[in-house]
């Protein structure tokens, strides 16, 4: 495991030609490909202007890019505890969303300080819960649904995606006290991308911060039970489910998650 270093950021441009800070453009290409591909349209068809959007593991900020170009006037607070992440995100937002709140912090059940292991090769990897075999389980599943052949395969082991890993003491808050924070009555949307951690994040809540919550899509990864448990949980606070796992992990552990009720 290396020391933290001085990180290379680099920049890439969307489609549209705005262009972001990163720590890796080819990372940034994928997952703005994976967003914009209708992933979170059902969530954005039902923000509503001036909504609050609380993004859990803001990564570089493609999220609530992609949100407010679809609707106005949005509130985002977006969290991320990777030190070279969450520089590009402050970058982004002060470039493109100046209203923006970025927040340095992890979200979990207690407060505290925790480490983040942190792969700059892949740094949409990088996990509070680190767990070799389902991070293989799932490379394995994109590359093959990408016709990449066995012996290609081989090239991208994770070895080679985790080298250079880097450990981060950081920040632990639970997702009560951000809302207490920042006074979060009504969440028109919840979004949750932490590597395993996202039941972490669910069980932060109080349960008067629940009733205000209106939309939420997670990433859960099928790992010691944890995609049952946030479905009952989330069943349990009364959000209708749809489970999605997106073709390129059809034989990984991941699943998409939304979950959405009617408030007035």
């Amino acid at each position: 495991m290396n020391s933290p270093g001085t990180t290379q950021f680099q920049e890439y441009a969307l489609p549209d030609g705005r262009v972001v800070s990163c720590t890796n453009k080819f990372n940034t290409a994928g997952v703005w490909q994976e967003f914009s591909d209708g992933l979170y349209a059902r969530c954005i068809a039902r923000l509503r202007p001036s909504d609050t959007v609380v993004d859990v593991g803001g990564h570089i900020g493609l999220t609530s890019l992609l949100v407010t170009d679809a609707v106005p006037d949005l509130r985002i607070i977006a969290c991320e505890p990777a030190p070279p992440t969450f520089e590009c995100l402050v970058q982004n937002f002060e470039r493109h969303l100046p209203t923006a709140i970025a927040v340095n912090v992890a979200i979990g059940t207690q407060p505290g300080t925790t480490t983040l292991t942190y792969y700059p090769n892949s740094d949409v990897m990088s996990t509070l819960r680190v767990d070799d075999e389902d991070d293989r389980r799932n490379i394995e599943a994109a590359l093959t649904s990408f016709g990449v052949s066995d012996e290609r395969q081989r090239q991208f082991h994770i070895d080679r995606t985790k080298a250079g890993a880097v450990e981060y003491p950081v920040k632990v808050i639970t997702l009560a006290h951000l809302f207490a924070e920042y006074q979060l009555k009504e969440v028109g949307l919840l979004k949750v991308d932490v590597e395993r951690a996202e039941l972490d994040v669910f069980r932060s809540l109080g349960d008067a911060d629940w009733p205000g919550i209106r939309n939420i899509i997670a990433e859960v990864h099928d790992v010691d039970g944890q995609l049952a448990e946030t479905q009952e949980l989330l069943r349990e606070k009364g959000f209708h489910l749809d489970d999605l796992q997106q073709d390129m992990y059809d034989s990984g552990t991941t699943h998409m998650v939304t979950a959405t009720r009617d408030l007035p």
